[in-house]
């Protein structure tokens, strides 16, 4: 996309898609225009062409007179709403980025500690049955009758 500065106060979306032909495909050319309709003297064409055509046509048309007026054409800064999703988009690749080594430290974290000692089986639960106060007796002393 290329900011063209100093057009002609005439000037249509058309001429200034023609002006710039030769150099590539135009996709969009937009002369911008005041409340009035008039020209305020700017617009912006999106030139579809390999880097050295757009270098091309910057170093020719840069300085050139259009109806009098003396053109400047340089690339356009990226426009704010455009601007706005890119770094939406990069925000939010970021915290995927993060989450996933934070997850990632916690799995080698847990597995560097090993696995985690398993809860020892017992008899007789807390749902009744066997022993004081609903403790269940641990397997290991189920089957002895000690006194």
């Amino acid at each position: 996309r290329l900011h063209i500065d100093g057009l002609p106060s005439d000037v249509s979306d058309a001429e200034l898609a023609r002006r710039f032909t030769p150099f590539g495909e135009v996709r969009e050319a937009s002369v911008i225009r005041g409340a009035d309709g008039a020209c305020r003297g700017f617009g912006y064409v999106s030139l579809h062409a390999a880097p050295p055509e757009v270098a091309r046509c910057i170093k020719a048309y840069t300085g050139t007179r259009w109806r009098g007026k003396r053109l400047a054409v340089a690339p356009a800064s990226e426009d704010y709403m455009t601007r706005l999703k890119r770094e939406w988009e990069e925000a939010a690749e970021q915290r995927r980025a993060e989450e996933a080594a934070a997850g990632a430290a916690a799995a080698a974290a847990a597995a560097a500690s090993g696995p985690a000692p398993a809860p020892a089986a017992t008899v007789g639960g807390s749902g009744g049955g066997g022993g004081a106060g609903g403790e269940g007796v641990p397997l290991a002393d189920a089957g002895s009758s000690a006194p």
